[in-house]
């Protein structure tokens, strides 16, 4: 596999809506290695170049994806549940990588973890959704699968993904159970774009519950 340019580490500070960075200057150690090392690594390189061209053919906005560089490595300070990792034990950072390949190139934030000695991505959806990776990936896979059996039903091949566009969020409410909120996520199936409402709303598991609406 071709490696992804090889930049040089720096850490960089800024708030962002999916989670807060460090506000001083760390270097943390993951697995007894300081993490500039770690990320700065060809197997690393190659780890989240794999996994980002698996992510952007399978939903990305471009059909022929290529990563075309690394533009900074934020450390987080609050603990982000993953998917695969519920209670994360170590440190934990966010890539934004430059992705090409189609007409508008684009910027692909990716949450990355150690567990068990595994380094784990969670790729963060474009545009302003307030979801975290446990309950984007949750609706993503709901949204997916659903408008996966529409496109077919309306005569798109069943080879034809459907791709996530980008994300908008709309507004918050108060609910029983606290604030629930309101999306807009933008899809594209072989018939064009469609917006997708979504409502995020608490309940009474302390979960929060995922509703298409229209």
């Amino acid at each position: 596999m071709r490696a992804m340019p090889c930049l040089i580490f720096a850490v960089a500070f800024a708030l962002w809506p999916f989670g807060a960075a460090a506000d001083s200057a760390v270097d943390p150690l993951v697995n007894d290695r300081p993490l500039s090392e770690l990320v700065a690594s060809q197997d690393y390189l190659e780890d989240l170049e794999r996994y980002l061209i698996g992510y952007e053919t399978w939903v990305g906005p471009c059909p022929d994806p290529q990563v075309a560089g690394r533009i900074k490595t934020l450390v987080l300070q609050k603990t982000v549940s993953f998917p695969e990792v519920e209670a994360p034990m170590e440190a934990q950072w966010i890539e934004v990588v430059r992705i090409a390949g189609c007409t508008n190139p684009y910027e692909r934030p990716v949450y990355v973890t150690v567990d068990q000695g595994k380094t784990v991505f969670f790729a963060h959806l474009l545009g302003s959704t307030r979801t975290q990776p446990r309950l984007q990936h949750r609706a993503l896979n709901n949204l997916i699968a659903a408008e996966k059996s529409a496109a077919i039903a309306s005569g798109c091949p069943q080879t034809q993904p459907v791709r996530v566009i980008t994300t908008a969020y709309v507004s918050e409410f108060s609910t029983e159970y606290g604030r629930a909120w309101r999306e807009t996520w933008t899809i594209a199936n072989c018939r064009g774009l469609k917006n997708v409402p979504i409502e995020f709303k608490p309940d009474h598991t302390g979960g929060i519950a995922i509703r298409f609406e229209g």
